[in-house]
């Protein structure tokens, strides 16, 4: 309700006055309004100022305290500012300092929590330089000599050896460097002769990203860091999860094997037919991109003499009796008795 003039703000009674949808010009409300619309607009950029940084978003204290974790002393200043603003441009306000989905899937660390500081500073460069050449020659290249534009503009072939710096934790390292040999195989950054982007896109897809193998190049750097917690993110994104199953596809029942997806509704021996619920309507368990059928789970509790993975479907469980002795036998069955009455379990 425009209830007094702004004049009158300050002390003055207000008058009731019909209720109005808007207001008037020089009303309590616009006057409100208006300010409100300052300092949603003028602060941000002051903070910045005063704090003399372009990410000024990046000062909350659950990024400060992902920052923290683990960073490295002698790389507390990286990436650089002019490297932060040059390279990352509106990401800064959207990742605040951590690595972007694109990064993290060439060099390393998990999308949402991997801060610049904890993947290696020449392969963050190489990809963000890859990033901004893809951008420009799609536009200016698209149907015709995208890659001599990729290599005029600065993209190249990785050196993988910045896979290796002393910093990096382990999983980084490992992820960075089996992509990166993939990315020098496929020659997807340095192949001159592409013609347009959509064959860059096809090379990235085909031959360093690829959904075949993927499972097993995950649970490969799992096993190098006893770790198999740990997952590839962009897998997740891209492929179609896979499930297993214990005799799945009419394979033995020792075996865990991999479980179709049913075509139609009328499919049998397929995921919805078959698993339990909730995945689908039958009797089996399946497991979600395990190929040992719980032995991700249950490792390291259960494991090979080589600190592998066992296969489940493979692990019997047997119940063990004990022979009584002929002269307490009786005596034995009714304590048994008295010990399931209680609530007791089996014996």
């Amino acid at each position: 309700a425009d209830t007094a003039p702004a004049a009158a703000c300050a002390g003055a009674a207000p008058q009731p006055r019909p209720i109005r949808l808007g207001y008037k010009k020089g009303s309590c409300l616009s006057v409100l309004k208006l300010g409100s619309m300052v300092v949603q607009l003028v602060l941000p950029a002051l903070l910045a100022v005063v704090s003399n940084s372009s990410d000024w978003t990046a000062s909350s204290p659950t990024l400060l305290a992902l920052e923290r974790v683990g960073s490295a002393a002698d790389h507390a200043e990286w990436p650089p500012p002019q490297y932060a603003k040059d390279y990352t441009a509106w990401w800064s306000y959207v990742y605040g300092r951590l690595v972007p989905n694109e990064v993290c899937d060439a060099c390393g660390g998990m999308p949402g929590f991997t801060p610049w500081d904890r993947i290696s500073e020449k392969c963050g460069l190489w990809s963000m330089t890859v990033l901004r050449c893809l951008q420009v020659c799609n536009g200016q290249n698209r149907w015709n000599g995208f890659g001599v534009c990729m290599k005029t503009c600065g993209a190249t072939a990785p050196d993988c050896s910045f896979c290796e710096e002393d910093h990096l934790p382990a999983n980084v390292t490992n992820y960075c460097s089996m992509t990166c040999k993939r990315f020098k195989e496929a020659k997807c950054t340095s192949d001159t002769t592409m013609k347009t982007s959509d064959d860059f896109v096809k090379c990235l897809d085909t031959k360093v990203f690829t959904c075949e193998g993927a499972l097993q190049r995950e649970l490969k750097i799992a096993g190098e860091l006893s770790n198999y917690n740990y997952t590839i993110s962009w897998r997740a994104r891209k492929c179609p999860r896979q499930l297993f199953a214990c005799g799945a596809d009419g394979s033995a029942e020792n075996k865990c094997s991999p479980m179709k997806w049913c075509e139609s509704p009328f499919d049998a021996g397929c995921v919805e037919s078959e698993c339990k619920y909730p995945i689908g309507a039958g009797q089996k368990e399946c497991f979600f991109n395990d190929p040992f059928c719980g032995g991700r789970k249950k490792f390291p509790e259960m494991k090979t003499e080589d600190s592998g993975l066992v296969d489940m479907c493979g692990v019997t469980t047997t119940t063990s009796t004990t022979t009584l002795p002929p002269e307490n036998k009786e005596e034995a069955l009714l304590a048994a008795a008295r010990h399931l009455r209680r609530g007791g379990g089996a014996q």
